[in-house]
């Protein structure tokens, strides 16, 4: 199936929005989460996270996408869409049953 000028577009927010989400959660949670730590966490390849991360994948899978947004803790609503709240509540546990923070200066 061909890419289509929208698809392309949705995917290339998608994979902005999941690096930014990274980013962020970096800064405030001062672990580094490269792809070594979210394949870890996530169970997605290392390269995959790469190229998503880096906006090179040219369509990751839904499963993908939601395996990345429960690890980093971001809603999958606004990874989508960019609208509504980024992160999931403090209650939504999922990601933090499998996250092990690791100090940034490792």
């Amino acid at each position: 199936m061909p890419d289509t000028p929208k698809a392309t577009e949705l995917n290339r927010g998608v994979c902005k929005r999941l690096s930014l989400a990274a980013h962020e959660k970096e800064v405030r949670d001062g672990v580094k989460y490269g792809p070594s730590e979210l394949m870890r966490i996530s169970g997605i390849g290392k390269g995959q996270i790469s190229d998503i991360l880096r906006g090179k994948s040219k369509m990751p899978s839904f499963w993908a996408i939601w395996q990345l947004c429960e690890a980093l803790g971001v809603r999958i609503e606004w990874v989508a869409t960019g609208r509504g709240d980024r992160w999931q509540p403090a209650n939504h546990a999922a990601s933090e049953r499998r996250l092990s923070v690791v100090p940034a200066s490792r």
